[in-house]
């Protein structure tokens, strides 16, 4: 009873860090493409851009 519980508890545990080290995975591309996107969008209107910042 005792090594069943405590196995599907690591089962759980295991999971529960999979997810977490995937959803972090996730974020860190998700994070990366719109940090190109930004950097993108900046190069295209320093260029263009007529105001000027005092």
């Amino acid at each position: 009873m005792i090594s069943s519980t405590l196995e599907q508890f690591s089962r759980t545990s295991n999971c529960a860090h999979k997810r977490n080290v995937e959803m972090a995975n996730w974020d860190d591309v998700t994070n990366e493409v719109l940090q190109r996107k930004k950097t993108k969008l900046d190069g295209r209107t320093s260029g263009k851009s007529s105001i000027q910042v005092k």
